[in-house]
């Protein structure tokens, strides 16, 4: 089973789970907000995206301690 390493970091160190391959890693995804370019984004949508910008920063599944922070910027504007 495929698993992300990051929503299964307890069970590997309980030993329920065992890495069978630990140097093949897949390749990065990314995820991408795209809106037309206006001068006044909607309240609604200024929130959604301020919201994943927030939970992409703060989330422990899609922030791994082994990977280098990127110093893009990365705010919804």
């Amino acid at each position: 089973m495929l698993c992300p390493l990051l929503q299964c970091r307890q069970e590997l160190a309980d030993g329920r789970l065992l890495r069978v391959l630990p140097d093949w890693m897949p390749q990065p995804r990314h995820v991408y907000a795209v809106w037309t370019q206006r001068r006044y984004l909607p309240a609604r949508v200024r929130v959604l995206l301020e919201h994943l910008s927030a939970f992409a920063r703060e989330s422990a599944l899609l922030n791994d301690d082994e990977d280098d922070a990127d110093d893009g910027d990365n705010r919804a504007t």
